[in-house]
């Protein structure tokens, strides 16, 4: 398996992760009130968007 295959499947892991982490955050906060939506909203967006982010960059430094 190449490293580029590697690291797509990992890709593929963060992803499935990410999916049950939110779908379980969701379920908690389906309760909670609109200003601790609009709070905490943008703060997993941009937890996810890092995430990927820092994924992307180890894989570029370790695919060369």
């Amino acid at each position: 398996m190449s490293v580029e295959d590697k690291y797509a499947v990992a890709l593929g892991v963060i992803s499935v992760l990410l999916l049950v982490a939110g779908t379980l955050g969701a379920r908690v906060l389906s309760q909670a009130s609109p200003r601790i939506i609009r709070i905490v909203w943008p703060i997993v967006a941009v937890v996810t968007l890092g995430v990927f982010g820092t994924f992307v960059f180890i894989a570029r430094l370790n695919a060369h």
